[in-house]
């Protein structure tokens, strides 16, 4: 099945899936997470694939959720808060490790999803916000619970009620992210550890 927006390569032991929306900087669109969620159901059963690789294309990872985008699925209205919800229930039951790699800033969805990833690589160039108060909505994508697992009560609320910015290394301090890379070699440092894990039996 073709999906325009998400761009998907099977490697040597591996698979990438990319957001594929640079003209609108990664903004995620229902047909986006629809897609997702259909890859990762295929590469569960595929015997070749260690660890899937999730990253974006151009300079951002992803604006997040595309409100103005409009709805890019064929047929009847669709029920966004249960694609949304069939995507974030694959990700959490997804029984290989799942790679971020964070190649640029993250917003919104974007970030919400990475503590349902294995590991977090980020550029030196990403940047992590959750603009959810200013937008007045709701935190998604089971934020409000991983964030202060991951980061702390403190640092969660700072980033889920006061929209804090957080630059790689705050983010990496803070334990949203694994480890931050240059962003000159960063893709060849994602390489390198994808190559280690997928070496392994």
């Amino acid at each position: 099945m073709f999906y325009k927006y998400i761009s998907f390569e099977i490697k040597e032991g591996y698979a990438i899936l990319r957001f594929n929306r640079p003209q609108r900087k990664n903004a995620i669109i229902p047909e986006m997470q629809v897609a997702l969620t259909h890859h990762l159901n295929q590469l569960e059963s595929d015997e070749s694939v260690k660890v899937v690789v999730l990253t974006g294309t151009g300079e951002y990872y992803t604006s997040g959720a595309d409100f103005l985008g409009g709805n890019s699925m064929p047929g009847d209205v669709v029920d966004s808060l249960q694609i949304f919800k069939d995507l974030v229930d694959r990700l959490i039951t997804f029984p290989k490790p799942i790679i971020a790699a964070v190649n640029g800033p993250a917003i919104g969805m974007g970030v919400t999803t990475l503590p349902l990833c294995d590991v977090v690589y980020a550029s030196s160039s990403s940047t992590f916000i959750t603009p959810f108060s200013r937008i007045a909505a709701a935190p998604e994508g089971c934020s409000s619970y991983t964030f202060s697992k991951a980061m702390g009560y403190a640092k969660a609320n700072e980033m889920l009620l006061f929209n804090r910015t957080l630059s790689a290394q705050e983010a990496y301090t803070a334990g949203l992210v694994t480890e931050v890379f240059p962003k000159e070699v960063f893709k060849a440092e994602v390489q390198k550890r994808v190559e280690e894990i997928i070496d392994n039996p």
